[in-house]
């Protein structure tokens, strides 16, 4: 079938743990919500360190989306020494097109008969490179354009989005990096969502002109080592008709979720009782089994673990979800998005784009909107208090007791999904519905109103890479 049609959207990400998946959840759900029909999309991790189950998965499972979670590439434990020993093939290159080879074809596999394929990213944007198959390269393999997502801050945020889209654009072979969406924002303090995005918006305004200035010395000094302007003035070996950079798009600021972070540790507690379950069958089988056979070999529990990427989530984990999916809508422009790498306006299903929430002219308005909200002390504090006694958070006390966890109210409690040495604790935030989240977003109370949730079970939370 022919896959050239196909829209490839490659997520990048500064780091590992930058969001990179959980916004392929929410741009899947944006593409949904736009018209497009669960068999015109697909997900795939073409290279992975992670073999365990992940969010993505269970939602693709849920809407059926066509998902490839892990691989065909897996930097497993000792892959690096492998292959610097030869054991992928001689010479190194050759191993390295091998690989990338294989992670292209799972793409145009999946991409087949589709009209969008999101391609998720591994770590940070050079991961893989020692072996050749770095993100750069796995992106220039599958054809696809990138998108960013960047940290929280200003300049620290910018540096990190620069280094990460000039990497791609270098050891990609011109890779073009569309434009990138800030991530795990607080609403309130010194680095606040709106502050962030007035100062980051400043410097995304002024791309254009640094980046040709950026791309005039670049040709000036080609010229210069060609032998002189005089060479370089009749273009030379091609140098005046260099390929124009493609200017990233600025596409909005997403805060951290609480919403995620509690649909993410319900789905993966009951995704570890089921992997438990199937582990003490298999010992039971295994101990009974003529000749005391060992329990369940190498191949086994890793069906095991591809089995538990396809539990869809319930629907009361979707229902858990979608405050942040609407937040995200409401946040990011996905209309610019989505047209800047080339997707048509709907899908076959028809819907015109009525979920997008944000648009080119809404950032701004949204960020303002959350000034009121940010400020210090206790008059904001109080708000929410006589809000929640009023019942506005009612929404949030029914998710919160729908974890399978105990609740205590702390003192202390940090960012949601952090977590400290010996018991698993899991901070959540109190989600305030209504105008006082300028859009029905997810709101960090100040540290003293947090509740400190306690998870026994295992599994991050928040946003996961």
């Amino acid at each position: 079938m022919d896959n050239s049609a196909c829209v490839r959207i490659f997520v990048a990400g500064e780091r590992s743990g930058s969001g990179k998946s959980s916004t392929c959840v929410a741009l899947l759900d944006a593409l949904l919500a736009r018209g497009y029909r669960p068999a015109e999309l697909g997900y795939i991790k073409p290279a992975t360190q992670c073999e365990s189950p992940q969010l993505i998965g269970a939602y693709c499972a849920a809407k059926g989306i066509a998902c490839v979670g892990v691989g065909p590439v897996v930097f497993y434990k000792g892959f690096t020494r492998a292959f610097l020993a030869g054991d992928f093939g001689s010479p190194p290159s050759a191993a390295a097109a091998a690989l990338l080879a294989s992670a292209a074809s799972a793409v145009d596999a999946l991409a087949a008969g589709r009209k969008v394929v999101l391609v998720d990213g591994v770590g940070y944007a050079a991961v893989g490179s020692i072996c050749g198959v770095s993100n750069a390269a796995v992106a220039a393999a599958a054809r696809a354009s990138v998108l960013v997502m960047g940290k929280p801050g200003v300049g620290d945020a910018v540096d990190a989005f620069n280094l990460t889209a000039s990497f791609f654009r270098t050891q990609g072979a011109g890779l073009a990096v569309r434009g990138a969406i800030f991530n795990r924002l607080q609403l309130g303090g010194y680095y606040a969502l709106p502050k962030c995005a007035e100062a980051v918006g400043l410097y995304f305004g002024q791309l254009a002109e640094v980046m040709a200035a950026e791309q005039q010395q670049q040709q000036q000094q080609q010229q210069q080592q060609r032998g002189g302007g005089s060479a370089g003035g009749a273009g030379g070996a091609g140098g005046g008709a260099a390929a124009a950079v493609v200017v990233p798009s600025l596409y909005g600021f997403v805060p951290e979720s609480a919403d995620l972070a509690a649909a993410t540790a319900t789905w993966k507690a009951r995704v570890d009782e089921l992997l438990a379950a199937e582990a003490g069958a298999a010992a039971s089988a295994a101990s009974s089994s003529a000749g005391g056979a060992a329990a369940a070999s190498g191949p086994e529990q890793a069906a095991a673990a591809q089995a538990a990427h396809a539990v869809p989530l319930c629907d009361a984990e979707l229902a858990l979800l979608q405050p942040f999916l609407a937040s995200f809508r409401e946040r990011v422009d996905c209309a610019k998005l989505f047209g800047d790498f080339g997707c048509g306006s709907s899908g076959s299903g028809g819907g015109g784009g009525g979920g997008d929430g944000c648009s080119a002219g809404r950032l701004a308005a949204s960020a303002a909107s959350a000034r009121p909200l940010l400020m210090d002390g206790g008059g904001w504090f109080q708000e929410v208090r006589k809000r929640a006694a009023a019942g506005v958070a009612a929404g949030a006390a029914s998710r919160a007791a729908a974890l399978p966890v105990a609740a205590a109210v702390s003192g202390e409690g940090g960012g949601a999904g952090g977590g400290r040495s010996g018991t698993t604790r899991k901070s959540f935030v109190l989600a305030v519905d209504g105008d006082m989240s300028g859009g029905g977003g997810t709101m960090p109370l100040p540290k003293r109103s947090r509740f400190e949730i306690e998870q026994g079970a295992k599994g991050q939370g928040a946003s996961g890479g």
